[in-house]
Order: structure tokens, then sequence, then C-alpha cells
């Protein structure tokens, strides 16, 4: 099969991260990642998608690779339906964070299957999916995958616990640096995107902290921003603040928590806050945050900016993230 080499296949960036960012990529990269991915999974006898096809995560796992294994996809748009197959054993389902809350209280229609895949990207995992697999039993695994739309598809893990565990990249990733020490994640790859049809993106640096642990593999870490990820989009915290205190006319402080729907979320400090201010808030972010505290000074640092890190602290559910 002769594959395209020019690319056709496009993709966006989304969310407050600024305006969408175009990522181009061939049919020859989108058959190349299928391939990898592939040999790693496994087969299956059916999927179940909850991941949208406009994002790179699910036009690959929710219709190319189900394409390519011959085998039937369902795409779910209806939370309520059943999420089940007849006559079928061995089954992958593709999540995204907010997928889990569904399984959970679906997990029943689950039972029959003898063999369950879960494969999840596009934020973190949940606390929520270790409640699904053990309600399952050892009939079931997460598949985890560490990507982005300018990279594709980094590394992976299999997992049957919220223990860290170390990630192992793909057999066509190369990390850039010294292989021990912590750092900012680097590779190259043949499958990277570009913003335009005709210069190929040689290497990629990602915002993401990253351990090394060997020559091929690495502990993650966290990220050098406040970026939070909701389903594949992208959502900056400094850009939520910005919105946030142009509408209520008082400092805003936004903090990463964790959330058992979407894996993270967000709090909100406002300082000097009124009851006013949550109703605006809830009404003007773009994305709608978990708890809202109506504080009273806000905490800084010796420099005057706000010292997150003590917000965080105060949150039982705080993320950490590197200034």
């Amino acid at each position: 099969m002769i594959l395209n080499t020019i690319p056709t296949v496009l993709f966006e960036t989304s969310g407050t991260t600024g305006s969408p960012v175009h990522w181009w990529r061939s049919e020859k990269q989108m058959h190349l990642e299928c391939s990898i991915m592939i040999q790693q999974i496994g087969d299956a006898d059916a999927v179940i998608s909850f991941a949208s096809p406009s994002h790179i995560f699910g036009d690959i796992f929710g219709k190319r690779i189900p394409d390519i294994l011959g085998i039937q996809c369902t795409a779910v748009t209806d939370i309520l339906a059943p999420i089940s197959f007849p006559n079928v054993s061995r089954i992958f389902i593709i999540c995204v964070p907010s997928t889990w809350k569904i399984l959970e209280r679906q997990h029943k229609f689950l039972l029959p299957y003898q063999e369950i895949t879960f494969i999840h990207s596009a934020g973190a995992l949940p606390k929520t999916s270790m409640r699904v697999l053990e309600a399952l039993g050892n009939r079931s695994s997460i598949f985890e995958i560490l990507g982005s739309t300018e990279c594709g598809g980094i590394a992976t893990r299999r997992k049957t616990s919220l223990e860290s565990g170390q990630w192992a990249v793909l057999s066509d990733v190369n990390l850039i640096g010294p292989s021990s020490g912590t750092g900012l994640l680097e590779i190259t790859s043949p499958r990277l995107a570009s913003r335009s049809k005709t210069i190929p993106t040689e290497k990629c640096r990602t915002d993401d902290i990253v351990r090394r642990t060997g020559p091929a593999s690495f502990e993650y870490l966290g990220r050098r921003d406040r970026i939070i990820k909701f389903d594949g989009r992208r959502f900056d915290l400094d850009e939520i603040d910005r919105q946030i205190e142009a509408s209520v006319s008082k400092h805003v402080a936004s903090v990463l928590v964790e959330d058992e729907l979407r894996g993270s979320s967000f709090d909100v400090y406002v300082e000097d806050g009124d009851p006013l201010d949550e109703a605006i808030i809830r009404k003007v972010s773009p994305l709608q945050p978990q708890e809202i505290h109506l504080h009273g000074k806000l905490p800084r640092t010796t420099s005057g900016k706000i010292d997150f890190q003590h917000l965080i602290s105060q949150s039982t559910q705080g993320l950490s993230f590197t200034q």
C-alpha cells in the first residue's frame, strides 16, 4: 500500500490557550501511529469509543484502528445508553477523563466481556478508574497513552493501580538529552505534526517535566505551566484568571485540584470575594471550576506574586506544579 507523505490530515488545538493552531499530518504518519499502537494493544472483537474523532486520539482509536482490524466501533453519544455488544468477548473501550463516571455507573454492562482493555488519554487518569477496575476484577486493564496533538503518541504504560509507574516511549520515539536526571520532555519522531504543509517538524519540546529512568523510559512529574486538559481541550488557568478578573474587578487565583470526573480540575480563590462574585464566575469562566472560595487577602510571595503553592497546600486535593 502506497501512502501519501504530503500532510493532508488536519487537527487543531483548542481551549483558552490562544487562537486554534493547525497541525498537519500525512496519511503515512497516521498509518504508522496506528501500526505501532496495534502492536501494543493487541486485538479485540469490538470497540466502544467515548473520544471525539475531531481529536487525534479519537481519530486513531475510534476510526482508523477499528477499520484496520475490521471490527465494529460504536461511538457513544448517549451516556445513558447500554455500553454492550452481543456475542463479543474482547473489547477496547476508548476513554477520556469524563468517561470513568459513566463506566462506574454502567459497569454491569461490561461484566459479560472476558477481556476489557480501557485505552485512556486526553487528560489525567481519575481515581474513579480504579473503582471500575476493582468492580471488573482481573478481566480488565488500562492502557494509558501520553501524547499531544503536536507529537501524537509519545509513551505508554499498562496500569492496574493509581501508582505512578514508568512510561516507555513508543518504538519510533527518541528522547533527547541525558538518560538520567530531571527536565522537560523533548523528543524526535517521524510522526511529529507540522504547522506548515511544506516544512517538517524535526523535534518537539513539551512542557511536561519528567525524570529520566533510562534511554527509553521516564517518570512523569507534572507540567511547568498551568495548563489543564479536559477531554482533549487545553485550558490555561492564567488566561481563565484574566477573564474572571476582568468581570469581577478583583484579584483571583485558580489552582489545580484532583477531580473524580475530569481527572484534574481547578478551584478559584477570590480576594475579598462575595456571593455575587461566585455567580459571575460561573457565568464567565470557559471551564467550570470545582469550587469557588471567597477569600480574604490572597497569600503572596516576597516578590508580591500570588503564592499558588500556599493555596494548593490549603486544599486536600491540590495538585502541585513547577513555577
